[in-house]
C-alpha cells in the first residue's frame, strides 16, 4: 500500500501543478492595457504563420512576445489586489496563460 502512494503522489501532485493558471502580469499596467498588448501579440503571430492550430509554437512566439514588453509570469495566488484577470481558453492550447491588471478607472 505504501508503494501505492509513493507512485500515485508525484502523480497528483503534478496534476495539480499543471492544473494552475499562470497571468501575464505587469506591474503598473491597467488590465486594458494588458489586454492590448496581449492582442497585439496575438495580431504578431497572425503576420508570421498561416497556421489555423495552436500548437507548442504559437505558444512559444506568444510568451517570447509578451515577455519582450515587460510581462512575467505569475500564479494567481501572487498577483496583488485588487487587480482584473481574464482566464486563458483552454480549448486553444493547455498550456495559455491568462492575463491580468489593475482594474480601470472610471
Amino acid at each position: 500500500m505504501a508503494r501505492l502512494y509513493v507512485v500515485l503522489l508525484p502523480v497528483v501532485i503534478g496534476y495539480a501543478a499543471g492544473c494552475s493558471t499562470s497571468y501575464w502580469y505587469q506591474e503598473g499596467k491597467t488590465f486594458d492595457e494588458c489586454y492590448e498588448d496581449h492582442r497585439a501579440c496575438y495580431k504578431e503571430l497572425a503576420e508570421l504563420t498561416t497556421q489555423t492550430e495552436f500548437g507548442d509554437r504559437e505558444l512559444k512566439i506568444i510568451d517570447d512576445c509578451m515577455k519582450s514588453k515587460g510581462y512575467r509570469l505569475k500564479a494567481e495566488s501572487h498577483l496583488p489586489y485588487p487587480t482584473k484577470t481574464l482566464k486563458p481558453d483552454r480549448t486553444i492550447h493547455y498550456r495559455l496563460h491568462g492575463i491580468a491588471g489593475r482594474p480601470s478607472k472610471k
